[in-house]
């Protein structure tokens, strides 16, 4: 088995390279993590979640890194932020409704934290909510960990449903995980990664036909996959050096280069809106910062 095999996205833990002192630290290192970041569309502000008060919290800052504001403050992890298209609210995820660890549920709020609501009620795992573009569905990952391990539902599997948290449907079935789902530009297509090979690599779906093709082929960890906006790209990470980095090829899996070497790949790779930067995280005295990444692969590393 590959070392650097991962399991499931809402729990990734594995040892990763720091930071070349040549890559940019726009202040002083703190001794916390803040992961899963998240543009608004304007890109004027990041959700993000931090363990810095003791507990998974959801934070807001301006894009450069000022003004940080926790907008959560519930016993439990609130975790994987996403902003709505109109910027107006932000959807995560919370096991605040149960006991139980492995029982998280899926919620919106408005961009401020006012007016938290829980939008499902599955009894399961499920996170890594994303809306799509025109605002009418969500796109999720969710797995049964009470379930029977030969049960298919023991799998992460990629969920669909209205915005409204009506609806809910299955895309995806077999005994393989598929996940951290993400919308194309003009909501025609889901990107994601799957291990059905006995590695991860990416994949994408055709929404109308329900047909995926798989894009990466390496012995190596493909994972966790986001459209450039003009949906000409992708970008995602890699272990195929040995080490993980943040690659981007075109749209049919084509011209697979690294962009940026030694990520940490706790986040979701999206793009800004001008396509000039990517949202990721770096590894930086063992603890995990929101960094990032424009085009010519020069690494800025925020609070």
């Amino acid at each position: 088995m590959n070392k650097y095999k991962l399991t499931f996205f809402s729990s990734l833990l594995f040892l990763l390279p720091t930071i070349p002192l040549n890559k940019v630290i726009l202040s002083q290192i703190k001794n916390y993590n803040n992961v899963f970041p998240s543009w608004s569309p304007d890109r004027n502000k990041i959700a993000f979640q931090s363990d810095r008060d003791g507990d998974e919290e959801i934070y807001v800052m301006n894009s450069d890194g000022s003004e940080q504001k926790r907008i959560t403050s519930v016993t439990g992890r609130d975790t994987h932020p996403n902003w709505s298209p109109d910027g107006k609210t932000i959807m995560f995820q919370s096991n605040r409704s149960s006991n139980d660890p492995h029982i998280v549920e899926l919620y919106t709020m408005n961009e401020d934290g006012s007016a938290q609501k829980q939008i499902t009620h599955l009894n399961k795992f499920s996170g890594v909510p994303v809306l799509s573009h025109d605002a009418s569905k969500i796109i999720f990952q969710s797995k049964d960990y009470n379930a029977d391990k030969h049960n298919e539902e023991s799998f992460w599997h990629i969920y669909i449903m209205n915005s409204d948290g009506t609806g809910i449907r299955k895309l995806t079935n077999g005994k393989s995980n598929f996940q951290v789902p993400v919308w194309s530009p003009d909501d025609s297509k889901i990107l994601y990664w799957c291990d059905s090979t006995g590695n991860n690599e990416i994949y994408v779906i055709d929404f109308a036909s329900g047909k995926s093709k798989q894009l990466t082929f390496n012995s190596a960890d493909d994972i966790v996959a986001c459209w450039s906006p003009d949906g000409s790209k992708i970008s995602f990470y890699s272990n195929r050096s040995g080490k993980y980095d943040l690659l981007i090829m075109d749209s049919d899996g084509s011209n697979q280069r690294i962009l940026a070497e030694d990520i940490s790949p706790f986040a979701v790779p999206f793009w800004s809106p001008d396509g000039k930067y990517i949202l990721t995280t770096a590894l930086q005295n063992n603890y995990k910062k929101i960094a990032l990444v424009n085009m010519e692969g020069k690494i800025t590393v925020l609070k």
